[in-house]
């Protein structure tokens, strides 16, 4: 089954429910070999924890995830542990343990926005720059 789930729809109601989820991994995190994902589609957010003395196999897999790759998790819901809750999101109570991550496709490399901004704020003031002095020239003779 492709999802039985968006990653926005679960909450503390569907803890102990074996689900599947789809989407985009936001963002990637290795805490001591424990390693946490986040994971994306349309609809919001929802963290995957792989803790390698569950499945070894498996975290090893997913030390290979990358920004925007696109996986499928099946796996159960589960509450986190006591402090770790992040109020900011609607699931920020609960994780998803997974027992299978099936990688649907990888992303090819991303580029930065931030690069991208950069490179054409100075392209703008560069060209900006240029009209100046050509004014200033043609203004000055």
């Amino acid at each position: 089954m492709y999802r039985t789930n968006d990653c926005n729809s679960l909450r503390k109601t569907d803890i102990g429910k074996s689900v599947t989820l789809a989407g985009w991994v936001h963002v990637s995190r290795d805490h001591g070999g424990v390693i946490f994902i986040d994971l994306r589609d349309r609809e919001g957010l929802i963290q995957v924890v792989f803790r390698p003395e569950e499945n070894a196999e498996l975290a090893k897999e997913a030390h290979t995830l990358g920004s925007e790759d696109v996986i499928e998790v099946s796996g159960r819901v589960a509450a986190r542990v006591p402090g770790t809750e992040n109020p900011k999101l609607v699931t920020g109570d609960i994780e998803v343990i997974p027992n299978r991550l099936q990688i649907l496709n990888r992303a090819d490399a991303i580029i930065s926005i931030r690069k991208v901004t950069s490179k054409w704020r100075r392209r703008f003031y560069r060209r900006a720059r240029q009209k100046a002095r050509v004014t200033f020239w043609c203004r000055a003779g």
